[in-house]
């Protein structure tokens, strides 16, 4: 089972950051799930939420400053007085950092008017490195979009609503899917059972779930906050950080 970190090692450094990210691989991860969106000057950058309110104290949307006006912030003192100064990194600075040492998985987020720009920013910075860096996404029009740019590249089918699963059609529309990330609330769920021993199934976000029993089903992969919780599942031990 591939282990992987929520937005970096999140639970204990602040996430989407590069310290959260290295910190992440120094205990072990394989893969590493991030968030990616646009600058004002269209910029991909990593930051989770619509607004800055939440990590950074600044009551203004993402998309609405500039790539400079962004790397002024401080996303690392709403985590904890210790972390200050942790900066927003951006798309390319995430990827020469990591330089294959482990998966990434970038989450598309996006404005309904830009979305087509963030797809082609995102595929022109990995395109030759599809064999570490895939794009997941909740919305079937940034996959589809995705795969008309570059068909190599791996897709990712976020899923958090029953409904997806239970639709008719599921298997012949997703075809082109890679991967299924699938809200760990819906584990129970008679299709992601179904799903699991044949299919790439990662579920999320797990650090308050048992998951041994689809561990054993085969499961590829599990997605927490605090990665560490998911070693027992992989190695029988919890490591220490």
């Amino acid at each position: 089972m591939n282990i992987i970190a929520h937005r970096g090692y999140s639970k204990n450094y602040p996430e989407n950051t590069i310290l959260a990210f290295e910190k992440a691989i120094k205990i072990g991860c394989d893969m590493i799930e991030t968030d990616v969106r646009l600058s004002k000057d269209l910029i991909p950058i990593l930051f989770h939420d619509d607004t800055l309110n939440r990590c950074a104290n600044v009551d203004a949307s993402v998309e609405d400053k500039s790539l400079n006006e962004l790397l002024k912030l401080d996303i690392g003192l709403w985590f904890s007085k210790e972390f200050k100064n942790q900066k927003i990194p951006t798309l390319a600075n995430l990827i020469k950092t990591i330089n294959k040492r482990v998966t990434l998985i970038l989450e598309l987020k996006y404005q309904q008017k830009n979305f087509k720009t963030l797809c082609k920013k995102v595929i022109k910075q990995i395109k030759g490195k599809e064999s570490w860096i895939e794009v997941s996404s909740f919305d079937d029009k940034i996959l589809d979009f995705i795969y008309q740019l570059n068909p190599s590249t791996l897709l990712h089918k976020l899923i958090d609503d029953k409904t997806i699963l239970e639709s008719f059609n599921f298997y012949t529309k997703y075809k082109k899917i890679s991967y299924f990330d699938i809200n760990v609330e819906l584990k129970e769920h008679s299709v992601t059972k179904k799903l699991i021993p044949s299919n790439n199934i990662i579920l999320w976000t797990v650090d308050e779930y048992d998951i041994s029993k689809e561990v054993q089903d085969g499961l590829y992969g599990a997605m927490a906050n605090n990665p560490l919780l998911l070693s027992i599942y992989k190695h029988g031990t919890t490591k220490n950080n």
